[in-house]
Order: structure tokens, then sequence, then C-alpha cells
């Protein structure tokens, strides 16, 4: 009796979620929308030019971008400046708290930072064959499951994406590495939050209030009240207890979400109790991972993740909540142009395996997944080679077994594929490649045509003795 009871308020339960899920308005009240940002300049734009400098905002809003993102921390003389890291050490060279120094006496910023998303990170698939000019590499990608056979040689122009490269003195690794200079006309002194307010009046900010700090809180709410800035400003900071103290400053201040109410957010969501949560919170700032230098984002278990999270958003709307996704910088100018990208005419992926079945369900899968990449894929078959194994008894040359196997071969051919795609291709396909297989990737050869067809010498024979026959007669 008591198992049914359970079953009937776990079903209520679900449907009373569901329901409330999908029409969230039942029980909480509408919150006027806010400002919408399309494009969020992650610290000015860290990667076009020197992160929190006046020429970073002023380029991000030249290039129109709709909202400017900073960071906030405050010297010993109480002035908010414009900063990310407590520490001036990255940014200048010099091991000190910024809350220790005042603000005249601040070091200015180097003159070239390296961009920290992925900083100083080493490729394992890639490793520098020929590098006379930093703008024609040879790299050279290996097998995951064979590491000391090169499968193909790739020319990649790097020029555009990293500015210096490095070789790992262990095993020849290449260290990809971003840095950013400063212009001529950089300003490398730090800047302060009001000397951003003064110069982008009408411009959307989203602070972040990086310190649990009263004074901090209470000098940022007080210029963002003296500029007037209540509407066109976003703040919040990653401590739910900083964020409470940011809605007791100013509660006019839209806030973002804190980490710990995302995570509740999502457990809720999960779990079914998210419609009967109170979300006090404003904007919903998720970050966007780059799927390109991610490694993770490329397998199946972390796109489902992230779908989920979609998902998610897309439940949310119904309170008129806003959710960012950040930006890591502004698009450089030349992503605007849309430059061309080489396409290869045709390639060639040679399988071998001397498992007929395994080969077939390799080839189909193969078949299936270039397809889904809208590639022109073509597969055919080559003759399967017979090698004669024999197996001697003990100290002595008496045949004891012989036997023969097949090697099996598979070309797939593929058209239309781009170049900057072809380094993913092999290396998803490498990751679910099946044990015993064997998979090459060269241009089209043009023998494997003539290989495919196996020559019928008993014909020929007969057609040339039936050919001198017509002639005698």
């Amino acid at each position: 009796m008591l198992l049914f009871i359970l079953l009937a308020v776990l079903c209520c339960y679900a449907a009373l979620s569901y329901i409330l899920l999908r029409f969230p308005c039942l029980i909480h009240r509408t919150k006027p929308l806010g400002p919408v940002p399309v494009h969020i300049s992650h610290r000015g734009g860290a990667g076009e030019r020197l992160e929190n400098t006046m020429d970073a905002f002023q380029n991000a809003v030249s290039l129109g971008t709709d909202m400017l993102e900073l960071d906030c921390h405050l010297t010993r003389d109480s002035e908010v400046v414009i900063l990310h890291d407590p520490n001036l050490k990255r940014i200048t060279g010099v091991d000190v708290d910024v809350s220790n120094v005042n603000y005249n006496d601040l070091p200015i910023y180097l003159s070239k930072l390296e961009v920290e998303y992925h900083p100083g990170e080493f490729s394992p698939k890639a490793i520098i064959l020929s590098s006379k000019t930093d703008a024609n590499l040879m790299l050279i990608v290996h097998v995951p499951r064979a590491a000391d056979s090169p499968i193909f040689l790739l020319p990649v122009n790097v020029s555009r994406l990293y500015s210096m490269i490095y070789l790992h003195p262990a095993d020849g690794r290449v260290k990809l590495s971003h840095h950013c200079k400063a212009t001529p006309m950089t300003d490398l002194r730090f800047l302060r939050l009001e000397e951003l307010l003064e110069a982008f009046p009408n411009v959307l900010m989203n602070i972040d209030i990086k310190q649990d700090d009263d004074r901090l809180i209470q000098r940022v709410a007080e210029l963002l009240q003296k500029f007037h800035r209540e509407d066109l400003t976003v703040w919040g900071s990653f401590s739910s207890v900083v964020a409470a103290k940011l809605q007791q400053a100013n509660p006019r201040i839209k806030r973002f979400f804190p980490l710990e109410p995302v995570l509740w957010m999502f457990a809720g969501y999960f779990f079914g109790f998210l419609p009967f949560m109170s979300l006090p919170y404003d904007y919903l700032e998720l970050p966007l991972i780059c799927a390109f230098n991610h490694k993770s984002f490329a397998t199946m278990n972390c796109r489902r993740l992230f779908l989920n999270r979609l998902t998610l958003c897309s439940k949310i709307p119904f309170r008129t909540m806003q959710y960012n996704i950040k930006v890591r910088n502004l698009d450089p100018p030349y992503l605007s142009a849309k430059p061309p990208i080489p396409v290869y005419p045709e390639l060639q992926f040679d399988v071998k395996c001397r498992d007929f079945v395994i080969l077939e369900q390799f080839c189909t899968y193969l078949r299936r997944f270039l397809s889904r990449l809208n590639l022109d894929v073509y597969i055919f078959a080559l003759p399967a080679k017979l090698t004669t194994y024999r197996l001697y008894q003990p100290n002595s040359t008496n045949v004891r077994t012989t036997f023969v196997l097949s090697d099996y071969h598979r070309v797939v051919r593929l058209n239309g594929l781009k170049a900057i795609h072809l380094p993913l291709l092999v290396d998803l396909v490498h990751q679910n490649l099946p044990e015993g297989v064997e998979l090459s990737l060269s241009q089209s050869d043009p023998k494997s045509d003539d290989a495919r067809y196996v020559p019928q010498l008993e014909l020929y024979a007969l057609k040339e003795e039936l050919a001198k026959l017509s002639k005698a007669g």
C-alpha cells in the first residue's frame, strides 16, 4: 500500500513539474525585459588589443560590439581600476597585489601579453617538419594507435592563427601561443572605471566584481549611480555572497547568475524542482567553448551535455530572463571578410583488415559519417591478397601447419573536404578506429582504379585464339 502511495505522489510531482516547466507564469511573475546584447567583448576584446585598456574598448565599440565585459578591483587609495587578476605579475611583470598599491604607483602594462584562454598549449597531434618561415609550416599528424608512423603531411598557414610557435624540448610537440601586442596608440596605464564610464556613456557594460570587498562594491555602485548607468549595466560575481551585497547596494541594476545558483538551477532542471525555484537574477551567462581547441567538445558525450544545456535555456525564457553566451574576444576583421578556404579535390582513405565483417562495418560507419558532413563519398573494393603462413615443428624444417590469410582492402574516396577540417576529420576517424583495421590517407591514386579489376587471363587467351581463327578463315 505504501508503495502505491509513493508511486502516486511521484507521478503527481512529475506531472506538476512538467506543466509548470512549460508554463512557469502560472506561479511566477514575468520580469521586465532588459537590454538584449548579441555580441559581448570579453575584457574589451583581449585577442585584438591589450586586455582592459582604453584602446581595446575603443576598438570593440568601433567594430560594433553590443556590450563591454570588464572586471574591477580596488587599489589601496580606493580607486576602481579595470583589471582581471588581483596580482599584477602576468600583465606588468611586477609581483604585487593591486590592493596593496596606490593608483599613481601602479606599474604600466607589458607591451605584449599572452592570450590566456589556452596558455602555452601543446598540440600532441602535430610535429614541425619544416619551419623555414612562420607563414608556411609543414605539420605532420600521427596516428594515436601507432604514433611512430605518420599518416599524412599537411601544409598549414598558421600565421593568422598563432603569432608565436615553440617546439617542445622533450618530444618535439608544437606549442601554440597567441600573443597580443600593443599598438602605438595604446595607453599602457591602468584604466579607471570612471574614465571608461565617461568615454562610453551609452554603451552596455557587464561588470564582474572580483573580490568580496564592501568598499569596492560601494564605490562601483556610486559610480554607476553618478553616471546614471542603472539601466545600461549588468553586474555580478561568481560568489553568491557578493551577489547578495550587490543587490543591497543598488537593486535597480540587473545581475547575472553566480556559480552556485547556476548549479542549483541545472540540478533543479534534471530532478524536476526547477519550476518551484525562485530565480532572483536577470542574466544567465554561459561560456562558449571553442570546439576546435577543446578536445572533449568533439566527443559525443560532451556534445550531448551541451545540447542539454541549450534545452535547459529554452525552458527559461518564459520568465523573460536574458541568457548570454560569453565571447572570448571580438572576431578580427579578416574573419568577417570570409577569405577563401582551400578545398581538396579528391582524397582517398585506404582501409585494410583481415576480418571481413569488421571491415564492412567500419566502411559503413565511415560512409554515414562522411555523408553527414555533406561530402561526396564513393567506396569500392580491391581484390583480396592471399598470404600463406607456415608453422614448422620445433628444431626441424618439417612443416607442421600451413594456412592462408586474406587481406581485405577497401578504398573510400571523398570530394569537397575543406583544408581546415582535415585534421579534425582524421582525428575523429582514428578515435573510432576498430582493432585490427589499418587506415591511411592520401590523394586519389589512379592505380587503384586499375587494380580493382582482376584480369581474366583465360578469357583473353580465348579471344586471341578466336581472332587468329577469324583471320585464318
